[in-house]
């Protein structure tokens, strides 16, 4: 990348093949390199391709029926190459959501849940972007990359909003939350199922799923608007290691919900009447949607 001024007269035009080759072998270090310069776009005549940095996030991500999503809903910088991660999150975010509202599933209110988690995400990783661009080129930006920890960008955030239910549910802000917190991405646990090894990521979806601790009391949980998958820990899934109930901040009688996006979407320290009594509610305030009388299924 080479900067260029228009304020100053320069221009795309400025870039001849000799003035491109000639950068080529300083960046390489051989002012003799034999190099051949080729068109930036295949079948074009210019050397080189233009581009504007720009930073800026969407003041609405959702108007009615239409949603805004990767580039349309924000543009960054490519320093730390995030951008294009941002943009696939937005819709793997998305598609759950859209999939339940038009399956009757859930409420078209979950749809407002969609901004309100991912236009934090955007603002923190366009910040970043934006900073680490100006430390590239000499402007300082120190403060904030260092402060931001990009697996917290990457994978470490926190969401908040009507979709999450919790006491200490927070927006990103560039730490990485505790693990098993409502709000954030369920923890990955070695666990083994039919007698191989697994993930617990691998147990989750597609749609809810709530995973009882091997102590969890025998309620059943009652059926929410949208199909739940139990799975009790020792019945068909174990963890050798013990490693489920510290891993997801709950006892081993504990329960925890979690989302068809593999985010945790609530938990409780122990598993019992009052606990289903709280998650039958809890999924009908999530899904924006009335209460079904249905059964849990099992898998």
């Amino acid at each position: 990348m080479v900067p260029y001024d228009p304020e100053r007269g320069q221009g795309p035009l400025d870039f001849t093949d000799e003035r491109c080759a000639q950068a080529v072998r300083e960046a390489v270090g051989d002012d003799a390199l034999p190099l051949r310069v080729l068109p930036a776009v295949p079948g074009g005549s210019r050397a080189v391709h233009t581009w504007e940095p720009a930073s800026w996030v969407a003041r609405e991500y959702r108007r009615d029926r239409v949603l805004l999503v990767g580039d349309a809903a924000h543009v960054m910088p490519p320093s730390g190459g995030l951008g294009a991660n941002t943009g696939v999150q937005d819709a793997h975010h998305l598609a759950w959501k859209l999939a339940a509202v038009l399956d009757g599933s859930a409420g078209d209110g979950l749809l407002d849940s969609y901004e309100a988690e991912r236009r934090p995400v955007a603002e923190l990783t366009c910040a970043l972007s934006t900073r680490l661009q100006e430390e590239r080129t000499g402007g300082g930006g120190d403060e904030v990359a260092a402060r931001v920890a990009r697996i917290a960008l990457g994978l470490g955030y926190q969401y908040a909003s009507d979709a999450v239910w919790g006491q200490d549910i927070e927006g990103p802000d560039g730490r990485v939350p505790e693990a098993g917190r409502p709000g954030t991405r369920a923890p990955h646990v070695r666990v083994e199922r039919a007698g191989r090894g697994c993930s617990t990521i691998d147990l989750y979806g597609p749609g809810f799923s709530l995973v009882l601790g091997p102590d969890a009391g025998n309620t059943e949980p009652a059926q929410g608007p949208a199909p739940l998958k139990v799975l009790r820990l020792g019945d068909g899934v174990e963890d050798p290691a013990g490693e489920w109930s510290r891993a997801h901040g709950v006892g081993s009688g504990g329960a925890v919900m979690v989302r068809p996006d593999g985010f945790v979407a609530w938990r409780a320290a122990s598993w019992g009447p009052a606990a289903a009594g709280e998650l039958r509610t809890v999924l009908g305030s999530l899904l924006a949607r009335p209460l079904s009388p249905a059964g849990p299924r099992r898998d």
